[in-house]
């Protein structure tokens, strides 16, 4: 009996601190105060409005459009998003299966904060070429490669523009690949700021990793071709 005394001890123990420690959470929030929107920034409420959202349209098409050969003759997408007199430019490096097309309102707002906006769909996703033969494989048989193909596309087309201030705007994988790119090329680049930047792999993950390696091109464990609902 004293064995359980001592165990619900522990229990109401717990519950105590862990109600404290919600309702100390809570106050917190309470406390936080409304920040001005100084940036212009898109908001929830900007977006339930069509007209809002049209303008992120509307914007995102009038973006220039094309295509360039990168490394091993693969087609790589891009948008470039011009501004009038500015002296600032943004190259964009997305994450893994991301495209340009995910980044409409981010694009969108750096516009309206005077930026000049560049963007490349990375090898094996969005509009780019693919390495293997089915069209939903992210496959990449060199890394190096992101890096040739983001320099190519800075050096043809962001560096001509002589601006004074480059900077690089990199997400997940894009992260690995924008660091990497500065380790190469730390010159080209005034600043970079780097969202959730994949920088590793977990041990188990990496073991896990070990398991695809060979002469084929696989999908990852519990990964498959893409299928549209309604489509066999």
């Amino acid at each position: 009996m004293e064995k359980y005394k001592i165990y619900l001890s522990y229990l109401m123990s717990l519950v105590l601190i862990s109600t404290i420690m919600l309702i100390s959470c809570k106050r917190n929030f309470d406390r936080i105060a409304k920040e001005e929107n100084k940036y212009e920034l898109t908001t929830e409420v900007n977006l339930k409005d069509s007209s809002y959202s049209q303008k992120i349209e509307d914007f995102y098409d009038s973006g220039k459009e094309g295509f360039f050969n990168g490394e091993a003759d693969v087609q790589i997408y891009y948008r470039i998003f011009e501004q009038p007199d500015t002296e600032k430019a943004i190259l964009i490096s997305s994450g893994r299966t991301e495209a340009a097309i995910k980044y409409k309102e981010l694009i969108f707002d750096l516009a309206k904060n005077g930026y000049a906006i560049y963007i490349l769909d990375h090898r094996g996703q969005g509009l780019s070429g693919r390495m293997t033969e089915n069209p939903d494989m992210g496959y990449i048989d060199n890394f190096q490669f992101y890096i040739d193909d983001m320099k190519y596309f800075y050096d043809h087309y962001l560096k001509p523009e002589n601006y004074k201030n480059s900077y690089l705007l990199a997400h997940s994988m894009g992260g690995a690949i924008g660091i990497t790119y500065l380790e190469q090329h730390p010159n080209d680049f005034t600043a970079a700021a780097f969202s959730s930047p994949m920088l590793g792999l977990t041990p188990s993950i990496c073991s896990i990793v070990e398991a695809l390696v060979g002469d084929t091109p696989e999908f990852a464990l519990g990964e498959s071709k893409l299928r549209l609902r309604g489509i066999p």
